[in-house]
């Protein structure tokens, strides 16, 4: 991960760099103002954590045909078609998913949202996935606009995309800016982070607010940060209007208007539309004569079997051809699933072990050759329904393209580890193992009944631990859990290969009934 460079020079960079953006702004008519003597509005529509997720799909607790990027653009159509003044923003992680981003590289995933009407899109975490030079192209190929003010060139310090766009909606002047959240970026692996410099975003938000406050009525932020860390900039940016959020897939039913404190003006509203496209949001802005909001309404609209696509448009036929050139292999039956395993965790840093996240462990376990295998939880992105399995059922689960590390550890440090993952539970993203079955004890922070295939663990003995290349790579504090080490290999072949490769062989597969985590609090 690149070093962030403190201090009053480095602050200076940020201060020039800021200054240099916001004279460099094109502004962009969007739409009419309304007539004399009444409040105005605008409206912004936005989408967040799309994740590749173009086609409608099934989500069994909201209903059986939800999302799709065809019913979202019609439903943006018919809003525009009714309000004279409409922008469409996303707020990041329109990328990885499914196969889509798989089989063509966020080609598929730019092109649509570019189709769909969007006007801006911030730069989300997985938009990286496939590296920075992959994603500067298909954003170029698409036309998609996106807006990012603290990830820098390393060596030139320019900003690598659009810190901002400056916009006319309905008369009404408005900076939009895009922001990675802190961590946001630290999910970012860090092999594609080279060359990459990141800026702490509120030092360098509250200069660029400073020199858009004359220039423009309204400054929307779209934040790739997560709930939390969008109330704390509400509070610690009280020039910011309004924050589009995103990263932690929070619903938000409506607006949460943030009151500013005391010797502080005005107020700040937050939006986060679930994930997955399977709702938009609407925000409803309404402005008095000198274009300052005094009021925000609006909700999220589900996107359903309700909305009617046009088969005739652009999008459709650029979306049928990109699912018909993946369909044949990716809907290959390869087994049956007995019951249906979920990969829900309410608390991705206080989780346990779940039974989907047991089989994909169990199953790199055998084909890695390992006595353990454990990765972070969020590697599984999707559900194991009942019923077929197919190869894109297997691409939803598992749509990074993650490989296996084998490490050789004693006994000793195997422990070790063990302890260190006790100590930080909580603190860091919880894991799914396999071949391996532990009890922390909330209050010592401690592990202990460790067993490996159901016998303790032998301190002199040499065992051969895996886990993905994600966290091999140092991520998720791979490298403090995988200090001591007397031996390493890297596996070739995939993780959702692997997995793919057991359910062929085994045919009909169920949970694990067999629990990996225990805790005493």
């Amino acid at each position: 991960m690149p070093c962030m460079k403190n201090g009053k020079k480095y602050f200076t960079k940020i201060s020039l760099l800021a200054a240099v953006m916001a004279a460099l702004f094109v502004v962009t008519c969007i739409a009419a103002p309304c007539r004399a003597q009444e409040l105005k509005k605008i409206t912004i529509l936005y989408t967040n954590d799309t994740h590749s997720r173009l086609l409608p799909f099934e989500r069994p607790d909201v209903g059986k045909s939800v999302g799709g990027i065809e019913r979202r653009a019609e439903y943006f159509r018919s809003v525009k078609k009714r309000e004279p003044g409409v922008l469409i923003v996303d707020a990041g992680d329109l990328c990885q998913g499914t196969p889509f981003y798989n089989f063509f590289k966020g080609e598929a995933e730019f092109n649509s949202f570019a189709l769909a009407g969007y006007d801006l899109a911030a730069v989300g975490n997985h938009e990286f996935d496939n590296g920075l030079d992959n994603l500067k192209l298909q954003a170029e190929r698409s036309g998609l606009r996106l807006v990012c003010a603290n990830l820098f060139d390393s060596d030139t310090l320019k900003p690598l995309f659009a810190p901002f766009k400056i916009v006319e909606i309905g008369g009404v002047k408005t900076a939009v800016i895009g922001i990675m959240g802190k961590d946001s970026w630290a999910a970012v692996s860090n092999q594609l982070k080279k060359g990459v410099l990141y800026a702490d975003e509120v030092r360098l938000l509250e200069k660029l607010c400073a020199t858009l406050d004359k220039s423009v009525d309204l400054i929307v932020l779209l934040s790739h940060s997560g709930h939390e860390a969008d109330l704390r900039l509400a509070e610690a940016l009280p020039r910011v209007d309004v924050i589009i959020g995103s990263h932690t897939h929070t619903k938000l039913d409506k607006p949460l208007v943030v009151k500013k404190t005391a010797g502080r003006t005005g107020s700040t509203a937050i939006t986060q539309a679930f994930e997955n496209g399977v709702y938009a949001g609407r925000l409803d802005i309404y402005l008095d004569g000198a274009n300052r909001p005094v009021r925000y309404d609006g909700g999220l609209k589900l996107i359903d079997g309700g909305i009617r696509i046009n088969k005739r448009s652009a999008l459709h036929a650029s979306l049928s051809r990109y699912e018909n050139a993946m369909k044949k292999e990716i809907s290959r039956k390869i087994g049956v699933c007995e019951a249906e395993m979920s990969n829900f965790v309410a608390d991705m840093f206080n989780a346990t072990d779940h039974p989907l996240g047991r089989l994909v462990c169990d199953a790199v376990n055998s084909a890695a050759g390992s006595d353990v295998f454990f990765s972070n939880s969020t590697m599984l992105r999707d559900r194991l329904p009942k019923g077929d399995i197919t190869i894109e059922t297997v691409y939803r689960i598992i749509p990074f393209d993650n490989t296996v590390t084998v490490f050789e550890m004693k006994g000793d440090a195997l422990l070790g580890m063990m302890d260190f993952i006790a100590a930080n539970f909580g603190k860091n993203e919880s894991f799914q193992y396999g071949g391996i079955s532990f009890t922390i004890d909330m209050k010592k922070r401690k592990a202990f009944d460790v067993k490996v295939k159901g016998m303790p663990v032998e301190a002199g003995r040499t065992y051969k631990v895996a886990t993905s290349s994600y966290i091999a790579q140092g991520n998720l504090m791979g490298s403090e859990m995988f200090k001591e080490v007397c031996g390493r290999d890297e596996l070739g072949g995939n993780i959702r290969d692997m997995f793919a490769g057991y359910i062929e062989k085994t045919g009909s597969i169920k949970p694990p009934a067999d629990e990996r985590i225990k805790l005493i609090k």
